[in-house]
């Protein structure tokens, strides 16, 4: 089993790897359903074949053997995605670097605040907007 650090879409439901019935948030003891995302980091450097397996966006990170037959299932039913930097910050760092990065982008002219504001808008458009009248949103001034 060859998996290159990156990010993984399940491709199938499978059975818990370890099951522990009292365990309902700990992927690894609950079963998976098809399209969670792990990240893969490689962590052959503390013992060959060795993997620290997360499952993003709820950050249950654990260590795997790759020659451990409770993982395989798991391992044999992961396909590669597309990173996207914000998928590529939560491998690699956790999204509570996003803002710093925001902040050095702007910093060096590559990104600027309208530019955020519009990419925000875009993503949240307004839930709704005050209706304009004379005097502005409270009415008539006095």
């Amino acid at each position: 089993m060859n998996l290159a650090p990156g990010t993984y879409r399940l491709t199938k439901d499978i059975p818990a790897p370890m099951p522990d019935k009292r365990e309902r948030h700990d992927w690894r003891k609950a079963p998976v359903p098809a399209g969670t995302l792990f990240a893969i980091r490689d962590e052959s450097y503390w013992a060959p074949g060795l993997l620290t397996v997360a499952r993003l966006r709820g950050f249950s990170t654990h260590s795997l053997s790759v020659s451990d037959p409770r993982a395989r299932a798991l391992l044999e039913a992961l396909e590669a995605v597309d990173e996207t930097p914000s998928l590529w910050l939560l491998r690699e760092q956790s999204d509570n670097s996003a803002l710093d990065i925001l902040d050095h982008l702007q910093r060096t002219g590559q990104i600027t605040l309208d530019a955020v504001k519009s990419a925000l808008h875009c993503i949240h458009p307004p839930r709704f907007v005050l209706p304009q009248t004379e005097g502005g949103p409270h009415g008539p001034a006095d």
